[in-house]
């Protein structure tokens, strides 16, 4: 004879022995328990737990098809859980069916979904997770929870069907209009879409739903960053550091902000946050992965027996120009490898920047191996800094040696096009981000064309037959073109042109290191918000290119057409 409530006190004794630690089987009693009561729902979940644990994923299957069985009153959670167990048994199409089941289950009973948003991620990645929550908002418009974790998608803009997604986060913002996560992200929508106001609105106003989020203020940082506002964008990035101080993409930016506006002391030491915050685009990196195995470059331990530091390059070609030029100044008495674009290898040598110079191969040159210590060479400004009697500025510059065999051939050619001063042009930035690639259209440069007297040289590696057609056409100039030299592959040989030019006029690209690294002037055309912290904001000069003319956009019209009378500007400056 069974006593009454003889079930649920072997539930009882189960759960004692797993809270204790008291020597027996739990699941012992529970099987007990489910032959007096085999619909005792206490026991089947109890049980489904215990096996998942041990990792009896086969009997956690069975019992969590018990379970659905007996009539839970939650159907879809255990649907949804037999669903993760499939997949675990590696029974995909079995897991798809029960996952289908269950989202079928949840939209009829009006259930909250993040359960069933979370298997399919687990079951299928984010691309499941992202069809799953489309369905459901399909079926549900309304359903919070799927449009939060629509909001949370990393990288929005990147996914294939961001149209359907902006258009979804744009009909969730209205229709959750005091949801900040939500309107966050309809403020990334809008951003991808070139809106920037409406970008802007979404952001401010999810920070004034929730003041603590953090997300939200730094994104309205970002905002006043593009449209050149830095004093607000450093503002906003110390308030969101505030609420988050140790998130490494906000200090990453603020030191972005601090070093564009002339803070480079404070600036530097937030700049090591680069590779966390997923900057740079490098071949190589320092962290969270390092490519190289050897311990960090410290001046307290150098390495033992003067083992040689290696150096290697990061981020564009143009960077590794510039950083290299600390490398002689920080190191002159210290035995260095110096690691870069295979590019650059005959033009470091010449110049004598470091005691070997080898080129980046993968894997690694085998010299590498033989350092004792490495160091990126984006950090050799900090390095300047912290040293005694040492600065990061104003930056090194004439450390390049072009080839003077070379720029006296080049020299003779220019001579022989007549009298005038020799003028090298540059429009347009090709960057491993399409989306940062950027040019000033050739429409603008009418300015510059009309400088009498001049020979213009050019120095745009990519450049066109049509464009130098509508150049003649527009114009009525014709730029040399030097059929022997690749601009893009021969960098000594661009350097060695570029050494023995009058004038540069160029955009921000790797024609502006050249003139700094050979201490060339360079007139720099500036558009509204420029990625690279070294041209100084909204100033003529900048300590860290202190051979270059920098010309910004100087008031709001100009911003609007950037180029129109900054190429006036230059004009004009080569013309005094």
């Amino acid at each position: 004879m069974i006593a009454p409530g003889e079930a649920r006190l072997l539930v009882n004794q189960a759960n004692l022995r797993l809270s204790t630690g008291v020597a027996g089987n739990p699941d012992r009693p529970l099987r007990r328990a489910l032959c007096l009561e085999p619909a005792l729902l206490a026991a089947i979940e109890r049980l489904l737990l215990i096996l998942k644990a041990s990792g009896d994923i086969a009997g956690a299957d069975r019992v969590a098809g018990w379970l659905i069985s007996v009539g839970s009153n939650d159907e879809a959670a255990g649907l949804i859980e037999r669903a993760v167990l499939a997949d675990e048994l590696g029974e995909a199409d079995r897991a798809t069916r029960l996952l289908n089941q269950g989202f079928r289950a949840t939209v009829r009973a009006g259930r909250d979904c993040v359960d069933l948003l979370g298997a399919a991620r687990r079951i299928g990645g984010e691309g499941a997770q992202l069809s799953m929550i489309r369905r459901i908002l399909c079926a549900m418009p309304d359903n919070r929870q799927a449009a939060r974790e629509l909001a949370r998608t990393p990288d929005l803009r990147d996914l294939a069907e961001f149209d359907w997604i902006k258009s979804i986060l744009t009909r969730l913002c209205l229709a959750l209009p005091l949801d900040p996560v939500v309107q966050n992200s309809a403020g990334v929508a809008h951003e991808a879409f070139g809106r920037d106001e409406a970008a802007l609105e979404c952001h401010e106003r999810a920070a004034i739903l929730n003041p603590g989020f953090s997300a939200a203020i730094f994104n309205v940082g970002v905002r006043a960053r593009y449209a050149g506002d830095f004093e607000r964008a450093r503002r906003w990035f110390r308030r969101a550091l505030t609420i988050s101080p140790r998130d490494r993409i906000f200090q990453y930016n603020l030191g972005h902000v601090l070093l564009a506006t002339g803070g480079g002391e404070a600036g530097l030491p937030l700049y090591e946050e680069r590779w966390w915050a997923g900057r740079g685009h490098s071949h190589r990196r320092a962290a969270p992965d390092p490519s190289f195995a050897q311990p960090p470059w410290e001046d307290a331990a150098p390495g033992p027996d003067r083992e040689p530091l290696l150096i290697w390059g990061e981020q564009g070609i143009g960077d590794e120009i510039w950083f290299a030029g600390y490398a002689p100044r920080l190191f002159a008495d210290y035995p260095t490898i110096l690691e870069c674009d295979p590019r650059l290898v005959t033009l470091f040598e010449r110049s004598g920047l470091a005691s070997s110079v080898v080129p980046r191969t993968d894997p690694p040159h085998a010299a590498t191996g033989g350092a004792g210590r490495q160091i990126a060479a984006g950090s050799l400004p900090l390095l300047a800094n912290t040293r005694s009697q040492g600065s990061a500025t104003p930056a090194p510059r004439g450390y390049l040696v072009a080839d003077d065999a070379r720029a006296a051939v080049y020299r003779a050619r220019l001579s022989a096009m007549g009298a005038g001063r020799t003028i090298g042009v540059s429009w347009r930035s090709r960057k491993p981000v399409s989306s940062q690639s950027f040019e000033a259209a050739l429409r603008y440069w009418r300015p510059i064309f009309e400088i009498e007297n001049a020979v213009f040289v050019n120095l745009q590696y990519d450049a066109t037959r049509s464009e130098m057609e509508w150049m003649r056409e527009q114009f009525g100039v014709r730029l040399a073109c030097f059929e022997d030299l690749d601009p893009f592959n021969d960098i000594d040989g661009l350097a060695a042109l570029m050494s023995v030019l009058d004038h540069v006029i160029s955009i921000a690209n790797v024609n502006v290191a050249l003139c700094h690294g050979l201490g060339r002037s360079c007139h720099v055309a500036l558009r509204r918000y420029q990625e690279d912290w070294r041209f100084l904001r909204d100033r003529s000069a900048s300590c860290w290119l202190p051979d270059s003319h920098l010309y910004w956009p100087e008031n709001l019209e100009e911003r609007l057409a950037p180029w129109e009378n900054v190429f006036s500007r230059i004009a004009d400056g080569i013309g005094s």
